[in-house]
């Protein structure tokens, strides 16, 4: 089961982000799993940021 990419986020889960990235349906080239975390943190602050603002 292919995990949406918002959910992963909104879990906290690095390595849950790293799979949703890397789906076929996502059309991402690159992704370097050593850096899941890195997925996860950036996205999550700006969302984060956006809703403090919004």
């Amino acid at each position: 089961m292919a995990l949406h990419l918002g959910a992963a986020l909104d879990e906290g889960d690095g390595k849950k982000t790293l799979q949703a990235l890397q789906i076929p349906a996502a059309k991402l080239e690159g992704v370097i799993p050593q850096i899941a975390q890195h997925y996860q943190d950036v996205p999550l602050h700006s969302k984060r940021e956006k809703a403090q603002v919004g």
